[in-house]
């Protein structure tokens, strides 16, 4: 044609798609197994309809040729006139093809005046055809009507193998807007086996109709498939805040091993208004930071003053992960951009510690965000001290990037600096002052000096202080690079309660150079390795420097039982095949055990609660009988106390308070103890359990015992 003369091959048939429209996912089951879950496209200047098989490529897909299409198409046509331009799955399973049927589709800019004359561009317009491609040979599915079928056909149908079906029936108990549906919708929802397709209808439909409840939207985040998975996260927002079971599920789905599940997770928790979403994002940011379209995800739920939370979050990580460097500029753009001084300082407090690259990301954003102007500079309680280590950088960039965010900020002079130290030390130290003021000078002297900080938080490291300024001087010393932290922090640990270890560990596992001094603490026995839980544990074995995962692996071995010890269990364990008697067992239990143990309104709380065993096999709860120092719980450790008067206390901690400590003793009865007269506080690594019980009981009794508690929780022993 002369069209194609005056364009050229190169424009008329340049192998490029131009054109390309109604992209269509083929659903059905009419065609072969190998076209199911294909995308086919439209191309109407080339008069072709392609074909495109799709796989998935982390959070997206790949889409290549169809095998022996490499050099053709799935359909193409030599008539010029076809140009199609829609595509749709028909209840039948066939493929419809609109078919617009025109000589030209050029708009009329693009076709010289003589051309437009000789074709007329409107050539067609009162035609067109339509299109049904279907299998030779194969016989269509039949065209059942759904607009009088009832509620549970209706739902059944939602499952139907043909994509028009499912939509069909969507829309119809739509429109009927009877919220009668749902015990049909979510029989679909939990059926075993239902297709995943018919699942992810049944929920958007119970949303549509306002029928959607958190127990559906918690099936769909634990079902096997993804695809569900991801859509109960898109309808899991109304109760983000307000229903910890679905937030429980959240946290776990960070850990899921899809990639798209991950991506829609990122974007869904930027939905919370609260802070329990931080965590989530920090973890998501350093294990999958790098996977694509993630590092957006967190930022866009990096709302509100969470975007700094998260700073914080990665910045007091012992190692900052690629994936998380990458959010680095941006999250503290948003920080300064905020004005958010307290945030600003607490970033560059852990900043100051941590290598150049790391540094200058921060710093970047923060001079990119508060240079702009507009609100005044955001002051800082501390005068930018943390500032100034940044200025004395051995890295030009860093010095270069530290001197114009200074020059922005009301930095204080280095006198002043001292003296405001020096003031924040006294007030911290002030037995008597106000907590809120002792905790606000401990967060100025997290930017001081090592030598500065030692002294104060080692005093306050002291079981006599309120537990929230013992937290705060752990939150100070944390921030120190210095890694003789460590030996402050380790100084302390025996008259440390359960959280103050726990936040201890915390900030040891927050900086490399501090892991040493806890293997030697562990070593020497001033921590006992039953303290240090699992994850860190499995952190100290895999430290970069061989000598030290040498010596942690030696500490973490699997400890062989005494030969006393395992001949005892051996002997116990062959009696758990006996007949039990569980009428016997709740005499062993009321003579051995209801003076630590409750059980319904008789005996004391001491000991953890024996409902566990509902999930132990018989021989863990036997191990938990002949070797209770075994491990111990740390809210049931054994805390000695010895007061002013000569006075002396051994109980498990019941509960602390800013003036005292309170001990539960073996008897039930609680003994409560003012911080201001106790001199020293230490956790025992015994048990209160006796570790003698076998001298008691033999091995029927234990046998017997373990019936009764079976009983008791469960309702039949194990061997009924």
């Amino acid at each position: 044609p002369e069209w194609v003369k005056f364009y050229g091959q190169r424009e008329t048939n340049s192998n490029y798609f131009s054109g390309g429209c109604s992209t269509t996912f083929y659903g059905g089951r009419l065609f072969p197994e190998e076209y199911y879950g294909n995308l086919f496209y439209c191309e109407p200047s080339l008069n072709i309809v392609h074909r495109t098989v799709l796989t998935q490529d982390g959070a997206g897909y790949r889409a290549r040729r169809a095998p022996g299409e490499q050099e053709s198409e799935f359909l193409a046509s030599t008539d010029q006139w076809f140009r199609p331009m829609n595509l749709r799955v028909g209840p039948d399973g066939a493929l419809y093809i609109v078919d617009m049927y025109r000589e030209i589709i050029e708009d009329y800019s693009a076709v010289p005046r003589f051309l437009q004359q000789q074709y007329g561009l409107n050539k067609g317009k009162d035609h067109g055809r339509i299109w049904r491609l279907s299998p030779k040979g194969k016989a269509l599915a039949p065209n059942e009507k759904l607009a009088k079928a009832k509620v549970n056909e209706l739902a059944h149908a939602l499952a139907a193998d043909n994509p028009w079906r499912r939509a069909a029936a969507q829309r119809i108990l739509i429109e009927r807007g009877d919220r009668g549906a749902r015990d049909s919708l979510v029989k679909l929802l939990r059926a075993e086996r239902a297709a995943p397709s018919g699942v992810i209808r049944a929920l958007q439909t119970l949303r549509a109709l306002k029928s959607l409840e958190s127990a559906d939207v918690l099936v769909a985040l634990a079902h096997e498939d993804y695809r569900v998975r991801v859509h109960g996260l898109r309808l899991a927002g109304p109760w983000l805040d307000s229903n910890q079971a679905l937030r429980s599920e959240l946290v776990r789905l960070s850990h899921d091993s899809d990639a798209r599940v991950r991506l829609e997770l990122a974007m869904t928790l930027g939905e919370s208004n609260a802070f329990w979403s931080v965590e989530s994002l920090i973890d998501l940011a350093e294990r999958h930071g790098s996977d694509r379209w993630m590092a957006a995800a967190i930022l866009s739920s990096a709302n509100n003053r969470n975007g700094g939370r998260l700073l914080l979050g990665l910045l007091g990580r012992p190692e900052v992960s690629p994936g998380a460097r990458a959010l680095l500029e941006p999250l503290a753009k948003t920080v300064g951009g905020r004005r958010d001084g307290k945030q600003m300082a607490a970033a560059l407090r852990l900043v100051s510690s941590l290598d150049n690259d790391v540094q200058k990301a921060c710093l970047t954003g923060f001079v990119g965000s508060i240079s702009r102007g507009g609100a005044p500079a955001p002051e800082s309680v501390d005068g930018w001290a943390s500032l100034t280590s940044l200025l004395g950088s051995s890295d030009s960039q860093v010095r270069e990037l530290a001197a114009k965010l200074a020059a922005e900020l009301p930095v204080a002079e280095a006198d002043r600096l001292t003296a405001m130290f020096a003031e924040a030390a006294e007030t911290a130290l002030e037995t008597e002052g106000e907590q809120e003021k002792r905790r606000e000078a401990l967060q100025i002297l997290a930017s001081a000096p090592f030598e500065v900080l030692s002294p104060v938080a080692s005093k306050l490291l002291d079981s006599r202080e309120p537990p929230s300024i013992q937290a705060s001087a752990i939150a100070a010393l944390g921030v120190s690079g210095d890694e003789r932290a460590a030996g402050v922090f380790l100084k302390g640990w025996p008259g440390f309660s359960p959280a103050s270890r726990s936040a201890v560990l915390r900030a040891i596992f927050a900086r490399k150079n501090r892991l040493p001094a806890l293997i030697e603490a562990i070593e020497n026995g001033a921590v006992h390795p039953g303290d240090v839980s699992g994850v860190q544990r499995e952190l100290l074995k895999a430290i970069p420097d061989a000598d030290l995962a040498a010596r942690a692996g030696r500490l973490f071995k699997e400890p062989s039982s005494e030969a006393e010890l395992a001949a005892r269990i051996a002997r116990y364990r062959g009696a758990l095949n006996n007949k039990a008697d569980a009428v016997k067992g709740k005499v062993v239990y009321q003579k051995n055990c209801i003076v630590c143990h409750k059980l319904g309104d008789q005996g004391n709380e001491v000991g953890p609660s024996l409902g566990s065993i509902t999930g132990k096999p018989d021989e863990s709860v036997l191990m938990d009988i002949l070797d209770p120092n075994g491990k111990i719980e740390p809210e049931y450790k054994l805390y000695l106390i010895s007061a002013a008067g000569g006075k002396a206390y051994a109980g498990v901690l019941a509960s602390e308070s800013p003036t005292s400590v309170i001990l539960k003793r073996v008897d039930g009865g609680t003994d409560v103890i003012l911080r201001k007269n106790i001199i020293t506080m230490t956790a025992s690594e015994l048990s209160l359990m006796p570790t003698d019980l076998h001298t008691q009981i033999n091995p029927q009794d234990t046998t017997d015992l373990i019936a009764f508690l079976r009983t008791a929780f469960i309702g039949k022993p194990k061997s009924q």
